[in-house]
């Protein structure tokens, strides 16, 4: 584990205890005083339901603050993947994640990122072999529909020049009766 990913989630649990403990102490301070009051009075009864019903105000308050990390820093960001893997899954593959967290959802946000770009990588690569390919096919056409030798020939020159545009000259040498000719 990386030292930084160790700090990051021991600093948000210690938001979350920091969290726990304010709202701990704010219920105390607005508790205590009611609690108090009716314990004086010797109304025993109404300081159990001031007690009781402070401490479900408390786990109310509480869940709500967890709800609230977890919608943050889980719900969130899932949401936003789950939402990225179908663009991608559509095809849309310059799509990125926004996704800077240092945790396992900000992994697998790198993972999917570094996944498109692959697959835009070997989308290209097939269309470059595609158009290869289609150009071959192209050539076996021309290359049927006449048995001319010096239409044959020029059929395969200029197809050369299709396939390979950075060449500047082609040759072609015609072995036959053991003479070699151009």
């Amino acid at each position: 584990m990386n030292p930084l990913d160790f700090w990051r989630r021991r600093q948000c649990k210690s938001q979350l205890l920091i969290l726990l403990g304010i709202a701990l102490l704010v219920t105390f301070v607005v508790l205590t005083p009611g609690v108090l009051f009716f314990i004086h009075r010797d109304d025993h009864r109404m300081a159990l339901v001031v007690l009781v019903g402070g401490m479900i105000l408390f786990g109310a308050g509480l869940l709500w603050m967890a709800s609230r990390v977890l919608e943050h820093q889980v719900f969130g960001p899932m949401e936003h993947l789950r939402a990225s893997a179908e663009r991608i899954g559509r095809g849309d593959l310059e799509h990125r994640m926004s996704v800077e967290a240092q945790n396992e959802i900000g992994q697998v946000a790198a993972a999917l990122d570094e996944m498109a770009a692959h697959l835009r990588q070997h989308r290209e690569e097939l269309e470059q072999r595609n158009a290869v390919l289609e150009e071959i096919y192209q050539v076996s056409l021309g290359l049927t529909a006449s048995l001319d030798l010096s239409a044959v020939l020029d059929v395969v020159m200029a197809s050369t020049f299709r396939l390979l545009p950075k060449l500047l000259d082609v040759h072609i040498f015609l072995y036959q009766e053991g003479r070699l000719t151009f």
